[in-house]
């Protein structure tokens, strides 16, 4: 009997210490349970701003595509009306262009110049002088306004033209004479085409800054080329 008690003893504490571990066993899993639970809700909650945040840049990616689409359909309107405009003033220029050397009030009968413009050897020549002063420009604007109109300021070759363009000066004179295409670059008279000036004799030594003006008296004289004069425009003659 003392042995029958002795082992039901032993067998009942053996389940309490398995009790015991299961106990503990189950308190472990509760945690980890607790565990997983909580990671699960920050899953979901990340989940859930990613969602979120995938749906803001889906709706931006969107909005990104309809300004595209928007700013390519303005970008293609503009391409086409700059295209418009430039062939409405090619067609205006061209008309122009006819209207200026063939004059419609003779007969449509071509000059190698436009009207207004007198023609020097293979050239043509305007004499601009009114001295107004929203008529008077310093060399660089003169020169511009040469150029707008698909001519420069005038360049002398020889004394033929000289003699021509001096002539013309004394016929239609201007009190503070007219620009020409010549100025000075590095201590050098050179015209605008690159070329130095050949006879000295023509106009003072050159001075820094300085540019050539015809004067009535058939002279040429060296001012400061940010002053205000009229101007000489050339361009090359038509062959008609």
């Amino acid at each position: 009997m003392n042995q029958l008690r002795e082992n039901l003893l032993a067998a009942k504490q053996e389940l309490r210490n398995l009790s015991e571990q299961l106990n503990l066993e189950k308190e472990d899993s509760r945690k980890k349970l607790n565990s997983l639970k909580l990671q699960l809700e920050n899953m979901t909650q990340n989940y859930n701003v990613s969602e979120g945040k995938n749906t803001e840049l889906k709706n931006e990616i969107q909005e990104l595509k309809t300004e595209n689409q928007e700013l390519k359909e303005n970008f293609t309107k503009q391409i086409t009306d700059l295209e418009d405009n430039w062939e409405k003033f090619n067609v205006s220029r061209a008309q122009w262009t006819i209207d200026s050397y063939c004059p419609a009030d003779k007969m449509r009968k071509c000059s190698a110049c436009q009207r207004g413009w007198y023609q020097i050897q293979k050239s043509c020549f305007v004499f601009y002088d009114r001295e107004t002063p929203s008529e008077l420009k310093t060399w660089e604007e003169a020169r511009e306004n040469c150029r707008g109109r698909d001519a420069d300021l005038v360049v002398v070759h020889d004394e033929e033209e000289k003699n021509v363009i001096d002539g013309n000066v004394t016929n239609i004179p201007v009190s503070k004479g007219y620009w020409m295409g010549l100025r000075v670059e590095g201590g050098t008279w050179k015209w605008i085409d690159g070329t130095d000036l050949m006879n000295a004799s023509w106009i003072g030594p050159p001075a820094e800054g300085h540019c050539a003006v015809s004067l009535p008296t058939r002279t040429w004289t060296s001012v400061k080329c940010d002053e205000k004069r009229t101007r000489i425009c050339s361009q090359k003659a038509l062959s008609v």
